[in-house]
């Protein structure tokens, strides 16, 4: 806390003159107190007495040019880019080059005669937003890319060529980032956050998203302990070519997220839904619940109880439990929405090999549910917490090393 206050500051040109005149009374703005300070002490303000008036005057007139000078540029900055973006920035993210160039161009006229800092302060722009948008738009002069000296923690040019490769291969085209980045540590070749992987793509806009019509609702759903407690059970509607159908029936462990088994059909019946069980019985506890919804195929299960295990029990969805039957009805969303709308099936052997080869993909790829762990893992208890452990291990190795990253030196992109 500042107890002396704030004192006020008078010109040269207004001591010269009171000093010369001998008169405290001289300007009624100035304190009686002051002005007789700067008469008795006038040998520490002898080169405001030395100067004449006029030198004086004309100081301050320049002073003052400079002032108004300043505070046009930045009037000039602020109307030039409130008409370019009329949003605040720290709402609203800019993802147009030629826009975030434009204003970048306005902020370089208003540096000739202010402060980067006060330039910023007047339009609500961040330093690092700064430093990015000049590095997105200016690559640097050595690497002709994106600079890497810009932020000492950004990941390297090295990790930036693995990022592009797993977003745009088309090996993984099927696969969402929330997966990718975890398939990524798993292979040992790329350490970042996720929130990297986003921020990356929506900059170069390596992939695109399909926007979701409706929000989530995050819901406590059912939460198995161990595998092979709950399965769920249902069927999804596939298209063929020349509107022709087939049916997917599919049973996935809930603890685990592992496909226990799965069937193609050409129709929905009981009996599909009797053998698609009576396949999977030898992998039950004993006490497995199978859990389905209302569907057709599903109502009168209980008549074939006495042909199936004792071992296993039968539950309605939102009938005898409240939660729903949503685990498997995502794996069928995943199923359509990140692979099989990519190609036309032509007949149910094309959507066997397609389906084969999604299921063994899902089963053996890393789950941020799991913590990196794939459901073929968790399901054969074959995931502990010493590869975990190895997982962070090679991430702070990874992190150390990028902080190392000095073999490019800075261009003058790098610079402000």
């Amino acid at each position: 806390m500042n107890l002396r206050g704030n004192y006020n500051k008078y010109s040269d040109a207004i001591k010269s003159y009171i000093i010369q005149s001998k008169n405290p009374y001289a300007y009624s703005s100035v304190p009686r107190s002051t002005a007789r300070h700067w008469i008795k002490n006038c040998d520490l303000y002898q080169k405001s007495i030395n100067k004449t008036p006029t030198k004086l005057l004309e100081d301050e007139v320049t002073k003052l040019n400079n002032d108004l000078k300043k505070k046009n540029s930045l009037l000039n900055l602020i109307t030039n880019v409130r008409k370019l973006f009329p949003y605040p920035f720290s709402k609203n993210k800019i993802n147009n080059k030629e826009l975030k160039k434009n204003i970048i161009l306005e902020i370089s006229k208003a540096k000739k005669h202010n402060k980067l800092y006060k330039c910023l302060e007047a339009i609500g722009l961040s330093l690092s937003s700064y430093k990015r948008w000049k590095s997105e738009i200016r690559p640097c002069v050595i690497t002709k890319d994106i600079c890497a000296k810009t932020n000492n923690n950004s990941i390297s040019l090295n990790e930036l060529a693995k990022l592009r490769y797993y977003l745009t291969s088309l090996k993984y085209q099927h696969i969402p980032i929330s997966r990718l980045h975890l398939l990524a540590q798993r292979e040992n070749k790329l350490f970042c956050s996720i929130n990297t992987w986003y921020k990356y793509n929506n900059i170069f806009e390596w992939r695109d998203f399909l926007p979701l019509k409706h929000k989530r609702k995050n819901k406590n759903g059912l939460k198995a302990v161990c595998p092979n407690q709950y399965w769920h059970i249902d069927v999804s509607v596939i298209e063929l070519i020349g509107n022709k159908k087939v049916y997917l029936q599919a049973i996935i462990d809930n603890f685990s997220r592992f496909i226990v088994n799965w069937q193609v059909t050409d129709s929905i019946s009981l009996q599909n839904t009797f053998d698609l069980i009576k396949e999977s019985e030898k992998l039950c506890n004993k006490n497995t619940s199978v859990v389905s919804d209302q569907g057709s195929e599903n109502k009168t299960l209980f008549k074939f109880k006495n042909r199936l295990s004792k071992n296993l029990n039968f539950l309605l969805a939102k009938i005898d439990i409240k939660q729903s039957n949503s685990m498997i009805e995502s794996f069928f969303r995943a199923l359509k929405n990140d692979y099989l709308y990519k190609y036309k099936l032509r007949n149910i052997e094309d959507a066997i090999r397609h389906i084969n080869f999604y299921v063994n993909f899902h089963n053996n790829t890393s789950l941020k549910k799991l913590k990196g762990a794939k459901p073929k893992e968790i399901y054969n208890n074959n995931w502990t917490e010493k590869d975990l452990e190895l997982i962070n291990q090679n991430k702070l190795k990874s992190i150390s090393a990028r902080k190392k990253y000095k073999e490019i030196k800075k261009c003058k992109s790098c610079y402000l």
